[in-house]
């Protein structure tokens, strides 16, 4: 099978822009499963549909979107070097290129495969966009030390030797930074401590490593009367890469939680 790629004008040092292949297959597949309308425009015409991505096939380094129930639209997109896509994940647009759709079946129903797209403009990032990770399906933040830069170390009981790893977990995440709990308030942190090779867990999304930086620090005790303490912490130049991660991670749980509301899960 050959596919024709086709890719987004590049300029130099944009920072909405993705050209790694597994964070952009990681996009797209994130569309499928949440089910994402995505617009589909044929350049240089007037024709214009809303699609749905169907599969995205590592094999074949290709994915494959609904046919349109415009069939001139279709038939154009067999021949067309230019095939506009714009999508959204949480606010957060997507805008893509293929070219030259091949007819297909998926699961029996007629389908257009297309190359994976060399490139993937992200635009208007929500960096403020968090959600509340789940109980049931916690996240885990595992510090490569229980000893920032920053701080001094104590020996009182309780507390983790500098050096020895320590895991928390993350009470909410955005792609610019998380909130962990430190549930038995191990850690001796103030605001500006850079944590860094912070390894986070994010189930059935992935996981990454990444620095923090302290930037809220809270003792907070709960209506039980434990005491808990409580760190707001900021990515620290973030790899592109692992931000489609998070965003990833972000739109399973948005997902689940509206199937939930939705009564159909």
């Amino acid at each position: 099978m050959h596919v024709v790629s086709r890719g987004l004008s590049i300029t130099t040092n944009d920072p909405t822009l993705i050209t790694a292949r597994p964070a952009i297959a990681s996009l797209l597949r994130t569309l499928q499963e949440g089910k994402a309308p995505v617009n589909i425009v044929i350049r240089g015409s007037s024709l214009a549909a809303i699609t749905t991505i169907l599969s995205v096939e590592d094999a074949y380094d290709a994915f494959v979107v609904d046919v349109a129930r415009d069939d001139q639209l279709n038939r154009c997109a067999i021949d067309a070097d230019d095939i506009r896509f714009e999508a959204a994940i949480n606010g957060i647009e997507l805008h893509f290129s293929s070219a030259f759709a091949s007819p297909c079946e998926i699961d029996r129903r007629p389908a257009l495969r297309l190359a994976l797209p060399r490139s993937l403009r992200r635009m208007q990032r929500r960096e403020s966009y968090r959600v509340d990770v789940p109980a049931s399906n916690p996240a885990t933040c595992t510090l490569a030390t229980a000893q920032p830069s920053g701080s001094t170390a104590r020996g009182s009981a309780g507390r983790n030797r500098p050096g020895e790893p320590i895991t928390l977990n993350v009470q909410d995440i955005s792609v610019g930074g998380v909130s962990l709990v430190d549930d038995r308030k191990r850690l001796s942190i103030t605001r500006a401590n850079t944590l860094p090779g912070c390894h986070i867990v994010l189930p059935e999304a992935g996981s990454i490593t990444a620095t923090l930086r302290v930037v809220r620090v809270a003792d907070l005790t709960l209506e039980n009367g434990k005491a808990i303490r409580q760190l707001g912490c900021a990515f620290v130049n973030l790899p592109g890469s692992m931000a489609v991660t998070v965003q990833r991670y972000i739109s399973l749980v948005e997902h689940r939680l509206n199937t939930k509301r939705l009564g159909t899960d």
